[in-house]
């Protein structure tokens, strides 16, 4: 069975440890937008980076699996 994220391109595979990274930093994103916008700034969270290329263009070096 073909998933939807599956028939329009490739599914990235993240690690436990890198799951829980980006929840938790999600999270703190979140708190981050609700302080602002409390403070009258217009907010909007944005998503579909292309991590690939945005390590390319910033010199971020590659990181090694943890197993």
């Amino acid at each position: 069975m073909l998933s939807i994220g599956g028939f329009f391109g490739k599914v990235p595979r993240i690690s436990p440890a890198e799951t829980c990274a980006v929840k938790n930093t999600m999270l703190a994103a979140e708190n981050f937008l609700l302080a602002a916008t409390a403070y009258g700034l217009a907010t909007c969270p944005m998503e579909g980076h292309d991590m690939n290329r945005l390590r390319r263009e910033l010199h971020i070096p590659p990181r090694y699996s943890i197993p």
